[in-house]
């Protein structure tokens, strides 16, 4: 269970080829995030926090318009 819980307190990122580019942990673990043109916004139940990405990836491109 400790395990388990340590697991779900942090977000991971993977590249499409399944390596591991980072973790982002948060006090009070995360409960959702959501990626936005230059970062993304990760939640808790009593926080947001906003990390800052210097990498676009397609997919926020395309939804934004930022082509």
């Amino acid at each position: 269970m400790r395990l388990r819980n340590y697991l779900l307190m942090r977000k991971y990122s993977w590249n499409p080829e399944g390596v591991l580019l980072g973790v982002f942990a948060v006090s009070g673990g995360n409960a959702n995030f959501a990626f936005v043109p230059g970062g993304m916004y990760i939640f808790n139940e009593y926080k947001l926090f906003k990390v800052t990405l210097q990498a676009e990836g397609r997919e926020v491109k395309r939804d934004f318009g930022l082509y």
